[in-house]
């Protein structure tokens, strides 16, 4: 068994969450059975499931497994539609109108009672309400839990599980309720492989148990940037990555998106002191392909027609879409007629609305909400554009140059370095990370933008040629080989 390893699922899902679902996709191929498994405790998780088209014995969730009918067969089969329930929720508020107790249906069965605490946090000198206590019911079967400050973060502690296959379980924190987890998961089907996508929770309890697990293969997932900074001849590694570089030797590989990002990481390697045996578990598999690439090239925009632009991704102050936005704006007082559409939802909507009536822009800047077919939604367009300061691959540029888009993108590492040529198949841009610099990074977006319409035809050529490198049967070899290779390791 495959083990796609994650914190959850939700309605927009993340550049992670999407690399999982192509992976699996190129694992059914290859005839490689996949779990996709999740951790967090996921009121909505069948909605979102159908939502993105996942069946039922794709999915393992560790809630619902703890408080399933049957947990040997939820396993292997998932929950039946009529275990499933629709979602629902009912808040109970004291007189100063603060929530106080939170009772939800979850699409999994169970009834979730949330009981509220108001603390007032001196450092951010406000008032938050928080759960203080939470307990799963469901039948006769009973998870509860409290949290505790623990650095300023809360944690899960004094966790019961009652009548679970006919025992009572009592753990400390959710640390030892995973391992529970992970104990029953490798019980049930014995040896298997690990990927790790997210949640350092798992690696934490698999590699310090690396002796139990001695016949499983682990194999981390790098899906960003793998460093911070470096600092004189020091490298700062990703939070999320740090605990793989100071244990990468319990680990049986390591699989980063591109080959820029694969020379970066074994070289840092090294400079930790990693041998070369270390250094080649590093595979470079891309995250995603496309199923088919767009015939015939882009015609180049007539003087009299408005130039399409598109983005596509979460709307999060990480992917600084508001600068995109002030693109938009100084490309029309240059007289340049650009219109820009940007699929995706997040918590940086009202922001990017304010922003869009502060520059005038409501009949040029359109907010389209998520996509649930880029590729298609991409086809009507000009130029995808993308203002991210860092990739690890870039799904939704592979989607636009499937669509022979041109991509015009900051110079990001690793994707847009990766897969952008300049004058072959888009244009990249410099940028800084400092704020003050922002008009400057925002000047040379325009430029490329500016640039890439005189050459779109030729552009859109190279754009669709970079895809054909992209094609699900070439990736699926990639996975095919690195399969290959844990296996005769």
């Amino acid at each position: 068994m495959n083990f796609f390893l994650n914190k959850g699922l939700g309605h927009g899902n993340s550049g992670v969450e999407h690399a999982q679902f192509y992976r699996q996709q190129a694992f059914s191929d290859l005839h490689q059975p996949v779990k996709l498994v999740y951790s967090d405790l996921l009121p909505k998780l069948h909605e979102h499931m159908r939502e993105w088209h996942l069946a039922e014995s794709d999915v393992i969730n560790l809630y619902d497994y703890l408080m399933a009918a049957d947990p040997e067969k939820y396993l292997e089969e998932g929950l039946t539609e009529s275990e499933q329930e629709s979602y629902d929720q009912t808040v109970l508020s004291d007189f100063s109108k603060t929530n106080r107790v939170v009772i939800e249906q979850a699409t999994s069965g169970y009834i979730i009672r949330r009981m509220k605490e108001k603390v007032f946090n001196e450092k951010k000198q406000l008032y938050i309400v928080s759960d203080a206590q939470v307990v799963l019911t469901s039948g006769k079967r009973r998870l509860s839990w409290s949290y505790r400050l623990v650095d300023e973060t809360r944690e899960m502690t004094a966790i019961f599980l009652e009548n679970f296959q006919g025992k009572d379980y009592y753990f400390q924190n959710f640390y030892q309720l995973l391992a529970f987890f992970m104990d029953n998961l490798q019980e049930h089907f014995g040896p298997a492989r690990y990927f790790f996508d997210r949640g350092l929770d798992y690696d934490e309890y698999l590699v310090a148990n690396r002796k139990q697990h001695q016949h499983d293969q682990l194999v981390a997932v790098v899906h960003a940037n793998h460093r911070l900074a470096n600092i004189g001849n020091r490298i700062v590694f990703n939070q999320f990555y740090q605990y793989l570089a100071n244990h990468i030797s319990a680990y049986d590989a390591v699989v980063v998106a591109t080959r820029h990002q694969q020379v970066a990481l074994q070289s840092d390697l090294g400079l930790l002191g990693y041998d070369v045996s270390e250094k080649a578990k590093v595979h470079a598999v891309p995250v995603g392909f496309v199923k088919q690439v767009r015939d015939g090239a882009k015609s180049s925009v007539d003087s009299d027609r408005t130039l399409r632009l598109v983005t596509a991704s979460r709307l999060h102050q990480e992917k600084h879409i508001d600068q995109i936005i002030l693109a938009v704006a100084a490309l029309r007082r240059a007289g340049v007629q650009a219109d820009l559409t940007i699929y995706g939802s997040g918590q940086e909507k009202k922001a990017l609305e304010q922003l869009i009536q502060e520059q005038g822009l409501e009949q040029n800047v359109h907010l389209a909400g998520l996509s649930q077919n880029l590729a298609t939604d991409l086809e009507t367009f000009d130029l995808y554009v993308s203002a991210s300061y860092s990739e690890g691959f870039g799904l939704t540029y592979l989607e636009a140059l499937s669509q022979r888009l041109p991509i015009i993108s900051y110079a990001n590492e690793y994707g847009a370095q990766e897969l952008v040529s300049d004058g072959y198949n888009g244009y990249l841009a410099p940028f800084s990370v400092d704020d003050n610099q922002i008009p400057e990074s925002v000047d040379a977006l325009v430029s490329a933008i500016i640039k890439a319409e005189s050459q779109l035809e030729q552009l859109s050529q190279g754009a669709g040629l970079t895809a054909q490198g992209y094609l699900k049967e070439a990736v699926t070899k990639s996975w095919q080989k690195l399969l290959e290779d844990l296996h005769e390791n």
